[in-house]
């Protein structure tokens, strides 16, 4: 309790209007949860704890069986972090309605997949997931029979991107004529909830746009990890499933032990689409780096091993001079550079400016957004199927695309209406627009505007 109080104003200087109430005790203890009035509560959060993740997931669940037991006459949600699949499943089965389970590894695999093939993304989920500009929301309105396209419309705060229906399916990126039905909530981009207004008519409407036939071509791919935690496997298959076959992945390590050989040999012998490769080198040193031809990766990516025990700072340390060893490369190297996108894993937040500083355009704060998106499913456990969607690759997910891909002719003045009518005949929903020349600017949130007004 008394670690608790030292670490919180360190961490929290200013709660505002919120009070900080803190207990200890074993959470799967009903004595304890009535310590904490459990039975007043909007929602519960039960985090894993502890390097064993079989012990770790045992004890969530048996916390999640007293929390339910406490709240059986309750409509509060349940949020539980779990690492096995078998025991989220068991969970599943056993608390269908109000107890929904994350796992953090996954989801974290995947954002870093999904931000290494489109720069600027990790700006794009950062503000999404936070309670910081815009969010998704459900919203209610008065649709009047009014179309899923014509909707995207008639918000002057805020884009639609999908729905939920009465029965709960949650539709993103619906078909654009879908007609709303009066109990259909719409799934929206939104500065906050209290400015969501649907009106009668369009807001703002879009001047008749081209459509142009040009596409980015997926070729093979060669892809770098640096380092090794619990989610590079994950990352691996998830590579797997978006690259063309025949492209690489290798893991570049100092001295893996017996455990990380067979898993890489394992996912090189399972999947065969593409080849896995161990390189024993020294991502500290700058000779191996430059002996690896990093010019030639698509995509590297640099993990951060926060494993039990860990010095968050030491391992953040290590990743930014691997960071610095390898800008310095690439400016040295100009004329070789090309296209090659670093991406990091960070574990502590307040190395997020060292990182940015060192070149990186995307960087993964790891428990930030853990953190942000618990925070968000125990305000609103239907965003978790959204979430389920955006992170899946058979799902809808978030891309930034240039502009060449719709405009041949430039500069263009257009409003951001025109830019979500333009998109449409992609089969696109726009949500936002990124200025490349302020990607590098923390303060401007590097260039990224999700929303903006539509007559803009």
């Amino acid at each position: 309790k008394q670690e608790m109080h030292d670490a919180l104003p360190t961490h929290l200087p200013d709660t505002c209007t919120t009070s900080v109430i803190t207990r200890s005790g074993k959470p799967s203890i009903f004595t304890n949860l009535d310590g904490v009035s459990i039975d007043q509560c909007k929602s519960v959060v039960v985090i894993s704890e502890g390097a064993n993740k079989s012990i770790s997931d045992a004890r969530v669940i048996q916390t999640i069986l007293a929390a339910a037991g406490e709240l059986a006459d309750a409509d509060a949600p349940i949020v539980a972090e779990i690492y096995n699949e078998t025991h989220r499943r068991i969970v599943a089965d056993t608390f269908a309605s109000n107890v929904v389970t994350v796992s953090t590894a996954e989801i974290l695999a995947k954002l870093l997949v999904q931000t290494s093939r489109s720069v600027g993304l990790s700006t794009v989920y950062s503000e999404i997931l936070s309670f910081d500009g815009c969010e998704l929301y459900f919203h209610h309105a008065d649709w009047r029979g009014c179309s899923f396209y014509d909707a995207i419309f008639r918000f002057p705060d805020g884009v639609p991107i999908g729905v939920r229906t009465a029965e709960g399916a949650i539709l993103v990126r619906p078909d654009w004529d879908y007609v709303l039905s009066e109990d259909d909530e719409i799934l929206i981009v939104a500065t906050d909830d209290s400015t969501i207004d649907f009106q009668s008519r369009a807001v703002a409407k879009p001047q008749p746009q081209p459509t142009k036939n040009v596409y980015l071509q997926q070729g093979i791919e060669r892809e770098l990890l640096i380092g090794w935690n619990d989610k590079a496997s994950i990352i691996i298959n998830e590579y797997a499933e978006y690259v063309m076959p025949g492209s690489v992945v290798d893991v570049l390590m100092v001295s893996p032990d017996d455990n990380v050989r067979a898993e890489i040999a394992r996912l090189d012998a399972e999947i065969d689409e593409i080849d896995v490769r161990l390189i024993e080198k020294n991502p500290l040193d700058r000779d191996d780096l430059l002996s690896l031809d990093p010019f030639s990766y698509d995509n590297i990516i640099i993990l951060a091993d926060g494993g039990s025990g860990c010095d968050r700072n030491e391992v953040d340390s290590g990743n930014i001079v691997t960071l610095l060893l390898l800008r310095s490369i690439f400016q040295e190297h100009g004329d070789k550079a090309g296209a090659t996108k670093l991406i990091t894993e960070v574990l502590d937040s307040q190395n997020y400016s060292l990182v940015h500083s060192a070149g990186v355009k995307d960087v993964i704060i790891s428990n930030r957004l853990i953190s942000m998106i618990v925070a968000q499913i125990s305000e609103s456990p239907g965003i978790k199927a959204v979430y389920d969607d955006l992170f899946s690759e058979d799902g809808s997910e978030i891309y930034l695309k240039p502009l060449k891909l719709y405009y041949t002719d430039f500069p263009v003045t257009l409003s951001f209406a025109d830019l979500i009518a333009v998109a449409k005949n992609r089969d696109d929903i726009r949500i936002g627009v990124k200025v490349a020349a302020l990607e590098e600017d923390i303060d401007k949130n590097c260039g990224i505007t999700l929303g903006p007004a539509k007559r803009k």
